[in-house]
């Protein structure tokens, strides 16, 4: 009998010290809830004069990375189609013929397909006898890849083959 009477002491003085965190975290919700937040366009006017003094205060930098081709750190992008100037650099064959001699990646980039397209073959359709036509596209075939692979190396290449039937 003497414990329950020991723990209903200790019982209200938790319930005296929880209502009294109870009530000062009421004070406490009520105090806050008087502070004044600022809104949404309270907060975005804020941003927006923090951004622009910021930006009279800043200085501007003269780095920058540009790729003629890709058109990456030009200035105007539309001035590009309103006038035409000759910076292509695409024919700049010294470059190729020396990436291409140098480079044996490069190489294979440009020979590879070609020696693919090639080794595939092409089929001819009629009722006509081709095997002369065969024979004479497999003698070919080195001049054949010759052409792919100049098409590729400088931009386009053009052959006319001429059949007598």
């Amino acid at each position: 009998m003497a414990n329950d009477s020991n723990n209903a002491h200790v019982n209200d003085g938790l319930a005296n010290q929880n209502s009294m965190s109870v009530a000062e975290l009421q004070k406490l919700c009520t105090s806050v809830s008087d502070v004044h937040s600022p809104t949404l366009e309270e907060r975005l006017q804020d941003t927006l004069t923090r951004v622009q003094d910021a930006a009279k205060t800043s200085t501007t930098l003269r780095d920058e990375y540009g790729n003629s081709l890709a058109a990456i750190g030009t200035d105007d992008k539309a001035s590009k189609f309103t006038h035409y100037n000759f910076d292509n650099d695409t024919l700049n064959w010294s470059l190729w013929l020396a990436l291409y001699n140098d480079s044996w990646v490069f190489r294979r980039a440009i020979d590879k397909p070609a020696q693919d397209e090639i080794r595939s073959g092409v089929t001819l359709q009629g009722t006509y006898n081709k095997d002369g036509v065969y024979r004479r596209l497999k003698s070919a075939r080195f001049d054949m890849i010759q052409l792919l692979q100049w098409g590729a190396l400088f931009g386009g290449s053009i052959a006319v083959m001429m059949f007598d039937n």
